[in-house]
């Protein structure tokens, strides 16, 4: 790629610019839409902000007026900013030509979604969705293993991820946060949706959904900062229990699959994988080190060159777009109290 758009430069934003940047050096031309600016650059391992500003840093060309940034030539446009602008943001730069890379969740509006999967059909636009967990090795491993049936059909999946709000980006006030704010789309279903997307992955989609929860503790938020799911999977058969929320210390974010062949553990944080056979012997994989960046750096390579083989990437909009019906689903269910039937 020789010209990217990013619609966004917090946090994501950034890392995608330090990638690019990474990826193509200095020749990439590298463009910002920005509706808001933070007084510096924020740090690689995310904990604090240089003095730098990250247009210098990184050699970015800002723009304040999206219908202008769209008006120059990219590649592609990233859009990277707070869940509830993906979707507007996303549109107008669909129906510019543009493919598009968007970070998890595709957004908040069904309707929105909908416009835009028939835009980018129509243009015949590559869309990737950012669910990065999906280039974990241990994890793209394991997914080819259940899909070539060697460890059986998924019975039950429990899915667990909890951390602590306000440590999540020490450099600013959580409370001014999107993952805070209703209206800007914020919530454990949201903003933790990898694991629904986890979920979609390696066992299927759902039938039902049931989701139990809610603001649960002393955060200054006016979100869920809890919640279970329960889903019933229909092909194959199978249940599935998500556990999300915003106050875990220290963090957990792990999984277990149950097949009728072996028990499968994994453990993010420690990066173990333990599968238990129920017939061979107990394996156990270690990734040491695992640098977290590697997934992102494989993910921006997956997707340029889609755009440059006009191919879907993978995950790819219909990914997205079982993700937010997923997590909709249970959005609705935490609401009215009710099971919700696809």
């Amino acid at each position: 790629m020789k010209a990217v758009l990013l619609c966004g430069l917090g946090s994501i934003g950034q890392r995608h610019a330090r990638n690019l940047r990474t990826l193509y050096g200095p020749v990439l031309r590298l463009g910002a839409f920005r509706q808001s600016t933070l007084s510096g650059s924020i740090r690689e391992d995310v904990q604090g902000i240089d003095d730098e500003p990250a247009e210098k840093r990184y050699n970015i060309e800002t723009f304040t007026d999206l219908k202008r940034a769209l008006r120059e030539k990219w590649d592609a446009v990233f859009i990277t900013n707070s869940i509830h602008r993906h979707l507007p943001v996303a549109l107008q730069a669909a129906r510019a030509g543009f493919p598009l890379l968007i970070e998890k969740p595709l957004g908040s509006q069904w309707d929105e979604a909908q416009k835009l999967a028939h835009i980018c059909a129509e243009k015949k636009l590559p869309v990737m969705v950012a669910f990065q967990l999906r280039f974990h090795p241990q994890l793209a491993a394991l997914k080819q293993r259940l899909a070539s049936g060697e460890l059986g059909p998924v019975l039950h999946g429990a899915f667990h991820f909890g951390e602590y709000l306000p440590g999540m980006h020490p450099y600013e006030d959580y409370r001014q946060t999107h993952m805070a704010r209703r209206e800007q789309g914020g919530g454990v279903i949201n903003c933790l949706s990898h694991e629904l997307d986890l979920a979609l992955w390696l066992v299927g989609p759902p039938r039902t959904v049931f989701a139990a929860g809610g603001k649960l503790t002393d955060l200054e938020l006016d979100v869920e900062d809890t919640v279970n799911i329960t889903a019933s999977i229909e092909k194959p058969a199978a249940l599935v229990d998500i556990h999300l929320n915003f106050w875990q210390r220290p963090p957990r974010r792990h999984f277990s699959l149950q097949t009728e062949a072996a028990t499968i553990d994994f453990d993010y944080l420690k990066s173990t994988l333990t599968i238990r056979h129920r017939d061979k012997p107990e394996e156990t994989h270690t990734l040491s080190p695992f640098v977290r960046n590697q997934m992102f750096l494989e993910e921006l390579q997956h997707f340029a060159e889609c755009v440059r083989d006009q191919r879907d990437p993978q995950p790819g909009l219909a990914d997205g777009l079982r993700a937010l019906r997923f997590a909709l689903a249970a959005h609705e269910s935490l609401a009215t109290h009710k099971e919700i039937t696809f």
